[in-house]
């Protein structure tokens, strides 16, 4: 010892002590360099400082802190300051690091990590689509009615059948001042000339019998206003 100098602390290498497992069970995310020693099963000094002052493997603990420090930005989950216990296992583990049967066990508490998001190619994002041409609007051919206006009731037989009541009812309107109102329509059949329209054989109380080859039906007021009823053409909306 020099003369005049007062001696420095002792410092004594001492023994690591076991990990104690119960108390880092409860502990899911100490520091990083707590998950290292543990990864060698034993427990964490007070501080970091401390470990190269224990007898132990001291090329293994800082080989581990040297991956796991490169390995941060492949492996966000590798925090500098805190790291998920069950995850540090499970990654370490895939390493094919000889870890404590305790530090295995946690792995499959270790939290699935998230889908990857997909992300569009710069073309899918820089695509746009071409304008397209606005579409040209038909013209009404000309003489048709306008929007709101009645089309006028024509007979036709185009894609109807045609009975043999067709041109007795269609005579019967021709007298009539309104040839679509059911009640004039009605009176006008009642009262037509037998003689002239062969075609009705009698009035059975509120229906008016008739012949169809050799058939003999009825008409009523209900299926003349059915009738009727076809021919009105509803305004275009």
């Amino acid at each position: 010892m020099i003369h005049g100098s007062s001696p420095g602390p002792a410092i004594f290498m001492r023994n690591p002590d076991p990990a104690n497992w119960g108390k880092w069970s409860l502990i899911p995310n100490p520091e990083l360099w707590q998950a290292v020693c543990l990864s060698m099963d034993f427990e964490p000094p007070k501080s970091c400082d401390v470990v190269e002052f224990l007898r132990l493997d001291q090329k293994t603990f800082k080989d581990r802190m040297q991956v796991c420090m490169a390995n941060i930005g492949p492996h966000p989950e590798l925090e500098v300051a805190r790291v998920n216990l069950a995850t540090f296992a499970a990654v370490v583990s895939k390493w094919g690091w000889p870890i404590p049967q305790q530090l295995q066990a946690l792995e499959q508490h270790a939290p699935t990590p998230a889908p990857a998001k997909a992300t569009l190619p710069d073309e899918a994002r820089t695509f746009k689509p071409e304008p397209q041409p606005k579409p040209v609007l038909e013209q009404p051919p000309s003489g048709a009615p306008e929007q709101g206006q009645a089309k006028v009731v024509k007979h036709t037989t185009k894609g109807k059948r045609r009975d043999i009541l067709t041109p007795v009812i269609e005579h019967a309107q021709s007298l009539c001042r309104n040839p679509l109102d059911t009640a004039q329509v009605w009176g006008v059949l009642h009262n037509l000339d037998k003689k002239h329209f062969p075609t009705f054989i009698h009035y059975e109380g509120k229906a008016i019998a008739y012949m169809e080859g050799d058939e003999t039906k009825l008409l009523t007021r209900k299926k003349l206003a059915d009738r009727l009823r076809g021919q009105r053409v509803k305004p275009p909306i």
